[in-house]
């Protein structure tokens, strides 16, 4: 999951006014630029991160409502090609990468982890990716971006800490999006030996241990 965000805003949006309007934003990504919003002069600033992998916006915004936001971020991708952008975003979008447009969503719908999938080739280096979030009475507004492999591998990226995290903050939002908690190995494998502390339940906790280390890089990632 892409988690390392800046964001400029707001921009008006008054009954979806500002979808189709090719606010400053749109041009190029340019963190030192400033650009007239909706309440003044607005400026590219970090949005504080969501644990399970949920950019979400919150406070901000302000105001919330009727709004246009621009998120963007940078990437590195060693070799460059072909890959699978995979988002869910609460409310209409836009997302370019490099400067094309990729993908449109108009309905205002939720942010559902992997809710739309896009197929991108990526330069081998440097790419920008930007997302323009346009709500109208939305007042939750948040996303999930990640980059996969046609299989649904999470690619290389040169960020090598950020990739070996990646099996974890999925996992998270995942357990985010079905509304339970993520135990993770040392807990789950010390309450089973609590239990009863025999051969047979060591031997379950270690189990439990080894099916829960899906952050592990050298075990592959499945649903």
């Amino acid at each position: 999951l892409l988690d390392d965000w800046q964001i400029v805003g707001p921009f008006e949006n008054a009954n979806m006014s500002g979808f189709d309007v090719g606010y400053g934003p749109e041009g190029a990504f340019d963190p030192a630029a400033r650009y007239d919003g909706k309440n003044g002069e607005v400026s590219w600033r970090p949005l504080q991160l969501s644990l399970r992998g949920y950019n979400k916006l919150g406070a901000a915004i302000n105001p919330n409502r009727s709004t246009v936001i621009y998120a963007a971020t940078t990437l590195n991708s060693p070799r460059g090609g072909r890959a699978v952008l995979r988002l869910g975003v609460d409310g209409a979008y836009k997302v370019w990468l490099n400067g094309e447009l990729v993908g449109r969503v108009e309905t205002d719908l939720g942010g559902e982890l992997d809710r739309d999938a896009y197929g991108v080739t990526l330069k081998r280096g440097r790419n920008t990716l930007m997302i323009k979030l346009a709500g109208e009475n939305r007042a939750e507004k948040g996303f999930f971006v990640r980059l996969t492999d046609a299989k649904g591998q999470p690619l290389a990226l040169k960020d090598e800490a950020k990739a070996l995290r990646q099996g974890e903050v999925l996992a998270s939002a995942k357990a985010h999006k079905r509304g339970f908690e993520v135990q993770d190995p040392a807990t789950a494998s010390a309450a089973a030996a609590r239990k009863a502390k025999d051969a047979g339940a060591l031997s379950d906790a270690a189990l439990i241990a080894r099916r829960l280390r899906i952050w592990d890089p050298t075990t592959p990632w499945r649903d």
